[in-house]
């Protein structure tokens, strides 16, 4: 596992541990496996060191959200337009740090609680919802200020 493999997968944990949605799947970069809707993908895009802070890296990082649109009211059969928009609601206050997780935590103090990492920034640099063949997306562009810790 690469140093950035640890920024992705303590994303994964912060959304799989703070949404509760128990069907839904994180899958990243180097996962396998069949993929159901709803699902969420996690890609990191670029990272570079900064150049004057060195062992600081800003990473660039994607989030999607993927959901099955069905507004025929058949159970298990996807999700409703207003789910998929409540979902991707959460998921940008986590995100974007603006909700406490279990009402003490901030979305970087749980990062910085993931061995090996260090944030000091997470910032949400865009959003975007779009519906296309019945299929749901939100995307989410981060980036992530860190270092690694040793």
């Amino acid at each position: 596992m690469t140093s950035l493999d640890s920024v992705i997968n303590a994303i994964k944990g912060l959304i799989l541990d703070s949404i509760e949605v128990p069907e839904i799947s994180v899958f990243t970069a180097q996962s396998e496996g069949k993929r159901d809707y709803p699902l969420i993908e996690i890609f990191d895009t670029s990272t570079a060191e900064d150049e004057v802070l060195r062992g600081v890296y800003k990473s660039t990082i994607d989030v999607n959200l993927l959901t099955v649109l069905n507004e025929s009211g058949v159970q298990n059969q996807g999700t409703t337009q207003a789910e998929h928009l409540e979902l991707a609601s959460n998921i940008y206050c986590l995100l974007g740090d603006t909700q406490t997780i279990d009402g003490i935590r901030s979305s970087i103090d749980y990062l910085n609680s993931q061995e090996k990492l260090k944030v000091f920034d997470l910032r949400l640099i865009s959003y975007n919802n779009t519906q296309e063949d019945q299929k749901g997306m939100t995307s989410y562009n981060l980036e992530v200020v860190h270092c690694f810790k040793n």
